[in-house]
């Protein structure tokens, strides 16, 4: 049997970085192409940089202004976004506030030095220091201060009137996962969230505690796939990653092969293969107990927007079956019959045996939209029937 027979819809892009005015004119391609949503950078009043980390140090989280745009054009990008069918996720900061010269009097607009924990580096070896530790030197809020954890409720709540969709929740490892039960609890049931929580060793059972709350960036399957598409991998483990001690379960894990960290180098040991990018985007988007979250420029490479489509086909017509697993090739088929995908990670082609296509005519390539039946080498294989 395939991962799992639960169905998530929802398939988003990041637009790092993109000022709210280009998000809207990006709209109707975003709807076109099948993503229910679209993730936007953090909107709060930030330091006076225009260099994307400026956005992950706040200076107010009651004032929506900087140079992505102000809160009239965060409400104009989410009303046309909801007109277009389309969610809007906000990433949102709450461990840390500013660093530079608020950092040595740690005066804010709506905190002072007794809503900070004392100056410290972090050991990650040290869950406590994880959590009270100064991330990069950024002033560490106190994360159990009643004050701290109301400004962050009326933040989250701006959002929400702002039509904000979601959000996707900053450096969740350093805060505790009581916070946000505090934080969170009460708001409209319909939101999606998710946070950043960077695996490490022994931190399993943290992780779950989180889980109460939001989803999670899904590191351990793309620890996984690097693994599966390395010179001595296997598909058989992926396909029943739901039994993997280490995986997330089902419905809370968002998907992803590149994000923003990655894409700048802010942290390492999460390098796929060179040549199985597009493997990967095919797995993250097909597994449909997880959300894909597509880095912005990869959304038009053809293996993604093909993989697009059979999600969406997938999603409406049962969900996947598994026709074969070995070492090196993994194959699903929509049960209703409508598609096909062969995730082959060997370095030779692969050929579609005729009892994976059920003696149904039709099939072509969902990359190509050309009639055949060759899988090119270390690629994955998505077919559509007519």
């Amino acid at each position: 049997m395939p991962p799992s027979s639960l169905v998530l819809p929802d398939a988003f892009v990041h637009l790092f970085d993109w000022p709210f005015a280009r998000c809207e004119a990006e709209l109707d391609a975003l709807a076109a192409e099948g993503f229910t949503g679209l993730q936007v950078s953090p909107p709060q009043r930030s330091i006076d940089n225009p260099v994307w980390w400026g956005r992950y140090q706040p200076l107010d989280h009651t004032v929506l202004e900087g140079p992505l745009g102000n809160e009239a054009d965060l409400r104009r990008l989410i009303q046309a976004a909801h007109a277009r069918g389309l969610k809007v996720l906000v990433d949102v900061v709450l461990n840390h506030m500013a660093g530079g010269p608020h950092a040595k009097t740690l005066n804010y607009p709506r905190f002072g030095p007794e809503h900070f924990r004392p100056r410290a580096p972090i050991d990650y070896n040290d869950l406590v220091s994880i959590r009270e530790g100064w991330l990069v030197g950024l002033p560490d809020l106190d994360t159990r201060h009643p004050h701290v954890r109301a400004e962050a409720r009326r933040y989250l709540e701006l959002l929400i009137d702002c039509g904000a969709d979601g959000f996707r929740f900053d450096a969740v490892k350093h805060m505790e996962p009581e916070y946000f039960d505090a934080v969170l609890a009460g708001l409209p049931p319909d939101l999606f969230l998710y946070g950043e929580y960077i695996q490490q060793p022994g931190h399993r059972e943290v992780m779950q505690d989180f889980l109460r709350t939001m989803a999670l960036m899904d590191f351990p399957l793309h620890q996984s796939l690097t693994e599966a598409l390395g010179p001595e991998g296997e598909w058989a483990p992926l396909d029943a990653l739901a039994a993997d001690e280490l995986a997330l379960p089902a419905g809370r894990s968002v998907a992803f092969v590149t994000n923003h960290d990655l894409e700048l180098e802010q942290y390492g040991g999460f390098a796929l293969p060179a040549d199985g990018w597009s493997l990967a985007h095919a797995y993250t988007t097909l597994r449909l107990d997880r959300v894909p979250l597509v880095w912005m420029d990869h959304r038009h490479e053809p293996v993604l927007r093909a993989a697009m489509r059979l999600r969406g086909i997938a999603a409406r017509h049962g969900g996947w079956e598994t026709l074969h697993v070995s070492r090196q090739l993994l194959v699903w088929r929509c049960r209703a019959q409508r598609a096909l995908v062969v995730f082959n990670a060997a370095p030779s082609p692969r050929h579609l045996e005729p009892a994976w296509l059920a003696g149904l005519p039709g099939w072509h390539d969902a990359v190509t939209g050309e009639d055949g039946h060759a899988v090119p080498p270390r690629q994955p294989g998505l077919f559509l029937r007519a």
